[in-house]
């Protein structure tokens, strides 16, 4: 009988102690199984609060807000866990944190997500 072994592991991060020791576990699966990793960070825009302190920022600026915010996260993240002998990508989605992980392990048949 041949045992299960996973290609590719995913893992949410969001820039907090726990995201990132998640992200050490799955960085050592990785390692043992040889699986590709995947460091996803996803944020969800905020909605609702503008005019209540200041009108709105353009799409523009919000857009470099989040993209600079994700890229921090997965700086982060890459700084603090032992990637080496790992073959792994850090990605940035927008929208609902669980929904989209849970598409996004989905599109790219993940075996795994930490």
């Amino acid at each position: 009988m041949e045992s299960w072994k996973a290609k590719l592991i995913i893992v949410g991060v969001d820039g907090s102690d726990a995201s990132v020791d998640a992200a050490s576990v799955a960085a050592s699966l990785a390692r043992s199984a040889g699986a590709r990793l995947h460091i996803v960070t996803v944020v969800k825009p905020p909605e609702g609060w503008w005019g209540i302190i200041e009108s709105p920022p353009t799409a523009s600026a919000l857009g470099n807000a989040l993209e600079e915010a994700q890229r921090k996260v997965l700086d982060l993240t890459t700084s603090r866990v032992d990637l080496d002998g790992i073959e792994y990508e850090t990605v940035e989605e927008i929208g609902d944190p669980g929904r989209a992980l849970a598409g996004y392990c989905e599109q790219h048949e993940a075996d795994l997500l930490v």
